[in-house]
């Protein structure tokens, strides 16, 4: 007997704070236009090589950098996983390989200023000492690209390390008050 697949589901997926991540699964066939779209992004960015796992619907950027591509994740969210998984804010100069890289809107192409509108996984740096990363573009694929090559405003790009240890945390730490500006209130923690 086959197992029923919903086509859209959501996780149980929570910060170590065991605040609730609100996220969404869809497991149906890629969008129309997805692989039109893959064939754009080729053009306009040829720095950015395609990972050749084609389009899907199931994730996004956030929820490859955040929910190892299980689903997706809410860009309003980012700032409470930022502080409540305990990463901190680190200087371009410091990135490595695993850190991850969130492009936040400057407001100019249509995005609310200071939304998390992007994310992505460090792999390294190119050879001119260009930070390199894997994402995924909308509904489309992913793609390993230099920071500035894809279709998000790069003018505000931020580095975040996760650390197992938050007492001894060597960078600047992200904020409570993105948070508070969403009107929540920081969770009750059981011990």
């Amino acid at each position: 007997m086959g197992k029923l697949r919903l086509r859209s589901s959501q996780l149980a997926l929570h910060t170590r704070c065991r605040t609730d991540i609100p996220n969404r699964m869809t497991r149906g066939a890629p969008i129309d236009g997805a692989y039109k779209l893959e064939r754009d992004h080729s053009a306009a960015y040829p720095k950015a090589r395609p990972r050749n796992v084609g389009p899907c619907e199931t994730y996004n950027c956030h929820g490859l950098t955040f929910a190892a591509r299980r689903t997706m994740i809410a860009s309003a969210d980012v700032p409470m996983i930022l502080e409540e998984d305990d990463y901190f804010e680190i200087q371009k100069k410091d990135v490595l390989a695993g850190d991850v890289a969130v492009y936040y809107s400057t407001g100019l192409r249509g995005a609310a200023r200071e939304d998390a509108e992007h994310s992505g996984i460090v792999i390294g740096r190119c050879a001119l000492g260009e930070i390199v990363i894997i994402s995924k573009w909308g509904p489309g694929d992913e793609r390993i690209h230099p920071i500035g090559e894809s279709p998000y405003d790069s003018g505000d790009v931020r580095y975040y390390r996760i650390h197992d240890n938050p007492r001894a945390k060597p960078g600047k730490p992200v904020s409570r008050s993105q948070r508070l500006l969403r009107g929540q209130q920081p969770p009750l923690l059981i011990a």
